[in-house]
């Protein structure tokens, strides 16, 4: 048997028809197998009528061979149906390709925009805390303006009460030294009593 075994899901032999045509030179055909890759691989006239002679069913195939050969005309609407049909498939390939890459860029576009949403909503989330954050602040400073205010009336009046006590202790040490003069003639005067 000619042929390379390769381990597939199916059962596969690869024959290389070039090794078959070099190894099968004296054209006898043991089994249809054979004969089969007779007829798919050689040109010798000789070979193709020992082919048609074995095996009747090949002389069919042949024939048909034969008049697609003669008219060239066929053979190249074959050929341009065949084009026709790749370039239709080639389109349709292309349309898939292309769809699924919309498929993907609007999957893409979605995890996006939800992201843009996380975004903008963290951001509005931000911004509020923002605000709030500027407005305690407005708060502290004037609260700190007011304590500061408060302070300033504090230290004013503060003054005012050690002024105040200054002339309190003046006057007290005026009153001190009077009722002193005033305890020395009395003294003096219950001496003369």
């Amino acid at each position: 048997m000619w042929g390379l075994r390769m381990n597939l899901v199916h059962h596969y032999i690869f024959i290389a028809l070039d090794i078959f045509k070099k190894t099968h030179q004296n054209g006898i055909m043991e089994s249809e197998l054979e004969a089969w890759l007779m007829f798919l691989s050689t040109e010798d006239p000789e070979q193709i009528m020992n082919l048609c002679d074995r095996y009747p069913d090949f002389e069919a195939l042949y024939r048909h061979i034969y008049e697609i050969c003669r008219n060239t005309e066929d053979v190249m609407g074959f050929f341009s149906e065949a084009l026709l049909e790749m370039d239709r498939n080639t389109v349709q390939y292309m349309i898939d390709v292309r769809n699924k890459e919309n498929e993907e860029l609007k999957k893409e576009n979605e995890a996006l925009l939800s992201q843009h949403e996380k975004l903008q909503s963290k951001t509005i989330e931000l911004e509020s805390r923002k605000e709030e954050l500027e407005s305690k602040t407005e708060e502290l400073e004037s609260r700190k303006e007011e304590l500061e205010s408060q302070k300033a009336e504090l230290q004013s009046h503060n003054e005012e009460l050690q002024s105040q006590n200054r002339e309190l202790l003046a006057k007290l040490n005026v009153l001190e030294k009077q009722l002193i003069a005033q305890g020395e003639i009395i003294r003096k005067l219950q001496e003369k009593i």
